[in-house]
This record gives structure tokens, sequence and C-alpha cells, in this order.
């Protein structure tokens, strides 16, 4: 009777001191509340001739176990990956939408004072101040043209480089999870190692507010991580090894490689923050092709009416 005492004010002052350990880590960021396990412990008593069982030997911490559902899990990082991209695209073309169109100054307006004067010009064509001001009018239309050329090419080029700068937060991550995953499944003991799991999920967590990723654990809580929505995509991290990214920036978009030295692209980066910034910069690609479209069209309008005119010679 003493014994089976014992047994349940050892095992429940364990269960009082993960309590604690609750409420103290409340707001330790990638902490998992724990839960005990409790279980009977049973006896065997073996005769000659039969085998029985004898209960009532008390209770017994089967283990210490985290709070965690996988399902419910990578349905949240799933989410994650997919606001990262919606946010970070909706914040850059906030941004786009800034450079064409910063209030009194845009394109448009330099295009409407420039025929506007040219208008002036056609009223009095011998007017040398009304042609003066015409050629001018065209000038700061050309340089209106060429300056937004130039903004958005720096768009694009910073666009590049935040996605530089967070790809190398991701390959720091995935290596991180690397070598969690090489403890985990070297660990000798059968009671899981709840921090390192804890520390395993929260670089996953972060991971998946860059890029969209399928997850399967083994039984020893190793990951492994592929890039892309299914275990079909790259593999990112496993046991000990890990491939990081890198980024190219073409005429066309945003290139993102597996193995930066090795140069392999991959079109399996379809959420996150890092998706965000290659669909934005697509975006500026289709405006600079518009406004290079409307460029063209306005020298080839202006240039074909003005062959039909004469100079101030008559000629």
């Amino acid at each position: 009777l003493f014994d089976i005492g014992k047994t349940g004010l050892t095992s429940y002052r364990q269960a009082l001191a993960v309590t604690g350990q609750n409420i103290a880590n409340i707001n330790t960021d990638g902490y998992k509340r724990r839960d005990v396990q409790l279980e009977e412990i049973s006896g065997k008593s073996t005769g000659m001739t039969s085998t029985g069982n004898s209960t009532g030997l008390g209770v017994r911490v089967d283990q210490i176990r985290r709070a965690f559902d996988e399902f419910l899990l990578n349905r949240v990082r799933n989410a994650t990956s997919q606001d990262g991209s919606s946010s970070t695209f909706l914040e850059s073309v906030s941004q786009l939408q800034n450079l064409i169109m910063p209030g009194d100054s845009n394109l448009s307006t330099a295009i409407g004072q420039f025929f506007s004067e040219m208008h002036e010009v056609s009223t009095n064509p011998s007017s040398i101040a009304s042609r003066t001001l015409a050629l001018e009018g065209a000038r700061q239309m050309a340089n209106a043209f060429s300056q937004i050329a130039n903004q958005l090419e720096n768009f694009k080029d910073g666009l590049e480089v935040r996605a530089s700068q967070q790809l190398g937060e991701v390959n720091v991550l995935v290596n991180e999870i690397a070598q969690v995953n090489l403890q985990l499944s070297t660990a000798s003991s059968s009671q899981p190692n709840n921090a390192l799991l804890d520390a395993r999920d929260a670089a996953i967590d972060k991971l998946s507010e860059y890029l969209e990723l399928d997850v399967v654990l083994d039984r020893k809580g190793a990951g492994q991580i592929t890039l892309g929505s299914s275990s079909n995509g790259p593999l990112l991290v496993s046991i000990g090894e890990a491939t990081e990214l890198g980024v190219e920036q073409s005429l066309e978009k945003l290139s993102f490689v597996l193995g930066p030295s090795k140069n392999i692209r991959t079109a399996q980066v379809t959420a996150g923050t890092l998706h965000g910034f290659a669909s934005a910069y697509e975006i500026a690609n289709e405006m600079m092709a518009e406004i290079d479209a409307l460029a063209f069209k306005l020298v080839r309008e202006v240039n074909a009416v003005h062959r039909e005119g004469i100079n101030l010679d008559g000629e």
C-alpha cells in the first residue's frame, strides 16, 4: 500500500512539474504544451502450468508528449505560405502603383503638356516661341519616359535584392533543420527529445513563411521537406543534408535555382513571400512592356503627322 501511494505521489509530482513548465513557457516562441501520459504498473506471476497478471501496483509516467497535430500544423503552414505570397505581392504592387502615378508629375501629365504645346504651334506656326516650347515639351516627355523606365528597373532590382536577402535566411533554416534531423535520428533514448522537436517545428514554421512546403515526419521525428505543395517536389531537407536556394534575374522573371552553384532551376516556388516577389516582378515587366508600346506608338504617330507639315521655309 505504501508503494502504491509512493508511485502516485512521484507521478503526480512530475505531472505538476510539467504543468509548471507549460505555464513558465507560455510566451516562449516555438514551445508546445506538454501532456503527461500515465499508465498502470502491472506485474506478472507465473506458475508451473499457468501465467496470470496481477494489478494494483500503482501508477507511473509513461511519457511526456507534446500537444501536436501534424495534419493541422501542415494546414496552418500552407495558409501561412499563401498569406505571405498575397501580402508581399500587395505591398510590392502598391509601391509600383506609386511609381507610375506619383501625382502631378506623372507620365500622363508630360504627354498632355506636349500635345498642348504642339496645339499652340498648329494655331500659330510662325511663332518661334511656340516652337521652342514644343521642343522643350518633347524633351520633358522623353525624359519622363526614361525616368519611369529607370524607376521600373530599380524596382525590379530591389525585388531581386529582397528575394536574395530572404533566401539567405531560408538557407540558414534548411541547414538548421537538417542538423536537428540528424540529432533526432541518432538519439538513443526511447523517449522523444521535446526540445529538439520544438526547435524543428519552429524552424519549419518560419521556413513556411518564405516557401510552400510538404513535410513528412519519420518515427523519430526527423522531417523530410520537399519544395512545393506535394512530396513529388525537389528535396530541400533530409537527415543531415540540405539543398540551398538561389535567385537569378532575367528580363522576363525572377528564377529560383536549387544549389546556387549548380543552377538547377525550379518552378516549385508556388507560395510564400518569395513567390510574392516573383509575381510582382512579372507585373513590373508587363508594365514596362505597356509603357514601351505606348512610347513606340506615340513616336510613330507623331512622326507620321509631322511628315505631313512644312517648315518655315515652306519645305
